[in-house]
């Protein structure tokens, strides 16, 4: 009899550990973006990229004009997946959660997605003559939340990268 309840109390306890268990969703993977082509020279290219970093005052932590490498490695916590919610005069009463802005960390099953905690991106540029081309590659990576603890990597939807190969083709398009 006291083998039968030994068993029964164990089983009790595997099923309430098992039930407490959340599973954890992926992060959908995407397609690096292709590279921006410009009607620009490298130079002109050149100092679009390194004056994104500047007007954000982003520190770089790597920069190579001879290969075209500019590398930073960044503290995101200011680029999460949410919306701010506003009431009839446009104040701020609280946020909710959004799909995936610039980075897909997955979540718990229960539908949270985590935001991405920091990122190392790197921009490459490249030309020859009176055309040059710009690329972006963003790796975010997700400590999870206060109530999970989650150290992943994230994929990118790409809209950081979009976002700053426009800026730059611009910029460099402009100073022509």
């Amino acid at each position: 009899m006291r083998t039968i309840r030994s068993g029964a109390t164990i089983l009790w306890a595997c099923l309430l550990v098992a039930g407490c268990v959340t599973k954890f969703i992926d992060p959908t993977p995407k397609p690096v973006l292709p590279p921006t082509p410009m009607a620009a020279n490298f130079d002109r290219a050149w100092d679009a990229a390194v004056g994104w970093f500047a007007e954000r005052n982003i520190p770089i932590q790597t920069i190579e004009k001879a290969s075209g490498i500019i590398v930073a490695d960044v503290n995101i916590r200011y680029l999460p997946n949410r919306v701010d919610v506003l009431d009839k005069n446009g104040k701020r009463q609280s946020w909710k959660q959004s799909a995936p802005v610039y980075a897909d960390c997955g979540g718990p099953s229960s539908g949270w997605q985590f935001d991405p905690t920091s990122m190392i991106y790197n921009i490459r540029v490249k030309g020859d003559g009176a055309a040059s081309s710009v690329q972006v590659n963003a790796r975010y990576v997700t400590e999870g939340n206060a109530n999970h603890a989650h150290f992943a990597a994230c994929s990118s939807t790409g809209k950081w990268e979009d976002e700053i190969q426009a800026y730059i083709k611009q910029k460099a398009e402009a100073g022509r």
